[in-house]
C-alpha cells in the first residue's frame, strides 16, 4: 500500500476517534438523564455527569450567584450611581406629572389603591378616635400632675402679667361704674339695705340726714378706694394667690370642667372646615396640584429619590439575608428538567462545544499521522 494513503487513513481514523470521543464526552455530560440498568447492575457513567451531580450543581450555582454575581455591595454601587439616580429621577418626574394634571382626585386614587370609598369621612372618624384616645390617656397620665406643669413654657409668667392687667382693668372699670348714675343708684340701694338691717335708730338717723346726702358723701370715698395704689396692690395680691392656688391643683380638677366630647367635635369640625387638604381630597388634582409642580419636581422629587436610594441601599444586606437568595437559586435550578438545562447550556455554549469536538478531531488526526509515520518507519 502507498505510504501516503496509509498516513491519510491513519489520520482519518485518528480524527474520527478524537472527534467522536469528544462529542461523546460532551453528550455524556447530560445523557442519559436517568440511570441505565442491565438486570440489577447499573451501567457505569449513567446517568450523565450533570444529572448525577444535579444537587451539587444547583448549590454551587447558588453560591456563585450570591457570592460573586448578585451581591449586596454590587447592587448598592449600582443603586447609588449617578446614572441610576438620573434614570430613577426622570421616571418619578414623568409619573408625578401624570398625577399632577389628572382628572381624578386624591380620594379616587386612595379608593383605587386601598378600596376606601369615603376618605374624608374616614379621616374625620380617625381624627375623632385619635383625639378621644389621647384625651383619655392624658386624663389618666396627668390626673395628679399640677396644672402649672402641663402649661406651655412661659404660660405661668404670662398669667402673672395678665393678673396685673386684670387688676388695673378692675380698678378702672369699678371707678367708672361708681361715677355713673347706675353706680350711684347701686350705692343708694346698698345703703338702704344696710340701714334696714341696723334697727330703728339707724333708720331714723338716715331719714334725718337723707339717703341722697349720705350717698353723695360715700361715693367720693368709694372712688378714692379704687384709685388708691394700696387697693390695687391688695387686689393684685388676692388674684395672685388665687392664681398660684389654681396652678398647684391637680390636672384632674381642670379635666372635670372640660366637656371632652364637645371639644373633640369642635376640633374635628374645625379641621374639616378650615384645613385645605380636607377640601382638596375630592377636587380633581389638575385644579390645584399644578401650583406645586415646580416645588415638587425640583425639590421634593430629587430629595425623595435620594432618600429612597439611600434607604434601599442601606437595607440591602439585611434584605439579602432575609430572602436567602442562595436557596432561591438552588430551588430554581432544581426545578429545571435535565433536557431544559441541556438546551440552555447548548444554546449558550454550543459553538464552544463544536470547537471542542473539532479540536478532538484535530488532535486525533495529528496522533494518527504520527502513528502512520511510526508504522511505516518500523515496517
Amino acid at each position: 500500500m502507498n505510504a501516503g494513503i496509509t498516513i491519510i487513513i491513519m489520520i482519518a481514523i485518528g480524527a474520527a476517534i478524537g472527534g467522536v470521543t469528544n462529542s461523546l464526552a460532551i453528550r455524556m455530560l447530560f445523557r442519559p438523564y436517568k440511570p441505565v440498568y442491565i438486570g440489577s447492575v447499573r451501567v457505569p457513567f449513567t446517568p450523565g455527569l450533570i444529572p448525577k451531580r444535579r444537587n451539587e450543581l444547583a448549590g454551587q450555582l447558588g453560591r456563585v450567584v450570591t457570592d460573586h454575581l448578585l451581591t449586596p455591595e454590587g447592587l448598592q454601587t449600582k443603586i447609588r450611581s449617578d446614572m441610576f439616580s438620573r434614570q430613577l429621577n426622570d421616571w418619578v418626574t414623568l409619573e408625578m406629572k401624570e398625577y399632577l394634571y389628572s382628572e381624578k382626585s386624591l380620594s379616587d386614587y386612595v379608593e383605587k389603591w386601598t378600596g376606601l370609598r369615603d376618605v374624608r369621612g374616614f379621616l374625620r372618624e380617625t381624627l375623632r378616635e385619635t383625639l378621644d384616645i389621647k384625651w383619655e390617656e392624658a386624663k389618666h397620665r396627668h390626673a395628679d400632675t399640677p396644672i402649672k406643669e402641663l402649661l406651655p413654657p412661659g404660660a405661668v409668667r404670662q398669667s402673672e402679667m395678665m393678673t396685673k392687667e386684670l387688676t388695673q382693668l378692675i380698678m378702672v372699670k369699678a371707678g367708672d361704674y361708681f361715677r355713673s348714675s347706675a353706680g350711684k343708684q347701686q350705692l343708694a340701694l346698698l345703703l338702704e339695705r344696710f340701714l334696714e338691717g341696723k334697727g330703728s335708730m339707724m333708720n331714723f338717723f338716715g331719714t334725718m340726714i337723707g339717703n341722697d346726702r349720705l350717698v353723695d358723701r360715700i361715693q367720693p370715698e368709694v372712688l378714692r378706694f379704687f384709685e388708691d395704689p394700696g387697693t390695687e396692690k391688695m387686689i393684685t395680691g388676692l388674684l395672685q394667690q388665687e392664681r398660684k392656688a389654681l396652678f398647684e391643683k391637680p390636672a384632674a380638677t381642670a379635666f372635670s370642667y372640660v366637656d371632652s366630647r364637645a371639644a373633640v367635635d369642635y376640633i374635628v369640625e374645625t379641621v374639616d372646615t378650615h384645613v385645605p387638604v380636607m377640601e382638596r381630597l375630592e377636587q380633581p388634582l389638575k385644579d390645584w396640584a399644578p401650583a406645586y409642580e415646580t416645588k415638587m419636581l425640583e425639590d421634593w422629587v430629587p430629595k425623595a429619590v435620594k432618600k429612597g436610594q439611600d434607604s434601599i441601599a442601606k437595607r440591602l444586606p439585611n434584605l439579602f439575608e432575609q430572602l436567602h437568595l442562595h436557596d432561591v437559586v438552588k430551588e430554581q435550578v432544581d426545578t429545571f428538567s435535565t433536557d431544559r438545562m441541556e438546551a440552555m447550556l447548548l444554546t449558550i455554549s454550543g459553538r464552544e462545544f463544536k470547537l471542542i469536538t473539532y479540536l478532538g478531531a484535530l488532535i486525533g488526526g495529528f496522533v494518527g499521522c504520527i502513528q502512520g509515520i511510526v508504522v511505516l518507519w518500523i515496517v
